[in-house]
Parts: C-alpha cells; sequence; structure tokens
C-alpha cells in the first residue's frame, strides 16, 4: 500500500497539465463506453462487448497516448558511447542523455538492460525467454536533472556478467 502511494504521488508531482488533461479524457471515454452499456442493459451479450471494448480501447488510448506524449513533450535522446568489460567480469555502460523538449527536467531515470544477442534461428520460445527475462537491468537517476538542450553522459556499470556472452543493450529513460 505504501508503495502504491509513493508511486501516485510521485507521479502527481511531476506530469504535466498535459498529462492531466489526457488523463481526463481517457476517463471520460471511459464514462461514455459505460454509459453505452447501460443502454444495452436489455441485450447482455452486445453489452459484455461493449464493455470489453470500453476496456480494450481505454487501455490502447491510455498506452499510446501517454507513449505519443511521452515522445512529443518530453522528447529525449539516448546514445551509447562506448560499452566495454574492465577487471574481469564487470561490464560498464558509457551513454549520452540529451533533452530536446521545451522544459527543464527536474528528474530523470535512466534504464540500461542486458540481453543475449539472439540469432535469427532463434526459437519463440527463447525470444520470449530473452524479452522477459533479462540478464540484468540497471537504473540511475540524475542528480541534478537535465536542463533544456542539454547533453550529460553517464556511466551504469554491472557487475559479475560472463565475458564470453554477447550482448545487446537496450536503454530507456523516464524524464519529468
Amino acid at each position: 500500500m505504501q508503495n502504491l502511494r509513493e508511486f501516485l504521488l510521485f507521479y502527481t508531482q511531476h506530469l504535466y497539465t498535459v498529462d492531466f488533461l489526457f488523463l481526463f479524457l481517457v476517463l471520460f471515454v471511459f464514462v461514455c463506453g459505460l454509459l453505452v452499456v447501460v443502454l444495452l442493459g436489455h441485450h447482455p451479450f452486445l453489452a459484455f462487448l461493449a464493455l470489453l471494448g470500453d476496456f480494450i480501447v481505454c487501455w490502447a488510448l491510455f498506452h499510446y497516448g501517454y507513449e505519443f506524449i511521452d515522445k512529443v513533450v518530453r522528447k529525449r535522446e539516448m546514445d551509447i558511447i562506448n560499452s566495454r568489460y574492465y577487471s574481469g567480469n564487470h561490464f560498464v555502460v558509457d551513454l549520452n542523455i540529451s533533452n530536446l523538449s521545451k522544459y527543464n527536467f527536474k528528474h530523470c531515470e535512466l534504464t540500461a538492460t542486458l540481453r543475449p544477442s539472439l540469432d535469427e534461428n532463434a526459437s519463440i520460445f527463447t525470444q520470449y525467454k530473452n524479452h522477459f527475462f533479462p540478464l540484468q537491468s540497471k537504473s540511475k537517476a540524475l542528480q541534478n536533472g537535465l536542463a533544456r538542450g542539454e547533453t550529460q553522459m553517464q556511466r551504469i556499470n554491472f557487475d559479475d556478467l560472463d565475458k564470453d556472452l554477447n550482448l545487446s543493450i537496450e536503454l530507456k529513460s523516464e524524464c519529468f
């Protein structure tokens, strides 16, 4: 319960006005869908399909809409500068993050995920296993945020990796 409270408190403090307007839009679409379900109350199968469709449409609207807002309003770019092993089984990823938006970011969290590189002939099971269970994932929060137009170099360290692995690196960031 405490984690949910911290999660909601974090996002209410860091989201922009456009995010809240978008959430109200999704809520409005959901309520309109529920009104359609109520109007179809005498046809239970159609009401069930409308309810199911309402959930699917609202989930898709929320997911893709948030992704669109994140790419347009909080635009940023991350590039890998260098990745290498050092002193045995330690691995380091050096990266640049650039703020391309109109706003200063007060909080940024960078995440690097290491996965084994797969060839084209890998089985579907292996591909899903690789997608859902990475080798390691590490996050790093920027201490001073990221000003508009600024680029910062960051380093993320990983421990206990086999040197013989052929790795692919996935970078993600969440900035507000």
